[in-house]
């Protein structure tokens, strides 16, 4: 089974990440950077779900992607960025910025399944 982890400082949309991803992955949901931080050193995951608009942090999902990135054993990390900023200049800019792929909310079962297996191809 893949092993996802997906930051998502929404309690509500935290929950929605996890019924969507829980009967196809080992998902691990963390709402706190300072968690994912501690953990990533440690663990190897094959897709990081990250979102961009964290409300309750001074750092954004796209300052995450860069630490992660950073992390010898993550450098090749498959990350997907979420949020609802949809335009094509904010997409363009997602994927510039270093992740792999990008969902805008609301984010979908099939389009969710569809981005994670086309990044595992």
């Amino acid at each position: 089974m893949y092993k996802i982890l997906c930051l998502e400082d929404d309690k509500i949309s935290a929950f929605i990440m996890e019924k969507l991803l829980q009967k196809e992955f080992d998902v691990q949901i963390f709402e706190r950077c300072t968690d994912i931080y501690r953990v990533i050193e440690t663990q190897v995951f094959d897709i990081l779900i990250l979102e961009i608009n964290l409300i309750r942090h001074s750092v954004n999902g796209v300052d995450v992607m860069k630490v992660i990135r950073k992390i010898p054993h993550q450098t090749n990390a498959r990350i997907i960025a979420t949020t609802a900023y949809a335009t094509r200049d904010d997409q363009r800019y997602y994927l510039k910025s270093g992740f792999d792929t990008y969902i805008s909310k609301p984010v979908t079962r099939n389009i969710l399944t569809e981005k994670i297996y086309n990044l595992l191809a």
